[in-house]
């Protein structure tokens, strides 16, 4: 599978955007490959990961170990682990929490994220549901870890073929400590099977 994403977040004044390809290496593993541009950043931050899943029919679980370098002029970077678990019942519907756990190698950052989805099917072709992530940095060598964002929202999915567009949209929040500021948050998402 291939995924090409971009995404807007008012709050943290933050766009980014993310190419993705997914291959199975059998039933139950796969590799990741990605690149992600970030206007924070302003550098592409490759990503190479292994990942394993069981289950297919009503729900399973995916474990997946990666690492993201800095950039191309810089190796170092962050290990993340991360699980997803979903559900599904009645005609189709879908429930999927995730987990992140992140930390560069020598300690000095390290952040979590977790992420909750339901979605129904809109009809043969097409998929509504809500979504929500938040983030937030720990404690570590170098950081108080008072950094977080978190936003919610409705999604829309409509499949083409063996393609589908993704698109989110929502209120976000983020800050440091007990300042917050408020934001939205918006992305658009194509995936391709192959």
């Amino acid at each position: 599978m291939a995924a090409v994403s971009s995404g807007y977040e008012t709050s943290a004044n933050a766009g980014e955007g993310t190419m993705a390809l997914l291959l199975g290496l059998g039933e139950h593993v796969h590799i990741l490959g990605s690149m992600e541009w970030s206007i924070r950043t302003n550098a592409l931050r490759p990503t190479l990961g292994i990942g394993v899943s069981t289950g297919r029919d009503r729900g399973g679980f995916v474990g997946r170990l990666a690492y993201r370098s800095e950039g191309f002029s810089e190796p170092e970077g962050e290990v993340e682990v991360t699980c997803v678990g979903q559900l599904r019942f009645g005609r189709g519907s879908l429930l999927e929490a995730s987990a992140v756990y992140g930390q560069d190698l020598d300690g000095a950052e390290r952040d979590v994220e977790q992420g909750f989805s339901a979605s129904v099917p809109h009809s043969f072709f097409a998929r509504v549901g809500i979504a929500e992530r938040a983030r937030f940095s720990l404690p570590s060598i170098s950081r108080a870890g008072d950094a977080w964002d978190a936003r919610i929202g409705a999604f829309g999915a409509v499949r083409i073929g063996s393609a589908s567009l993704v698109v989110f949209g929502g209120p976000s929040v983020g800050g440091e400590g007990a300042s917050a500021s408020l934001g939205v948050a918006m992305s658009a998402t194509v995936l391709q099977a192959f």
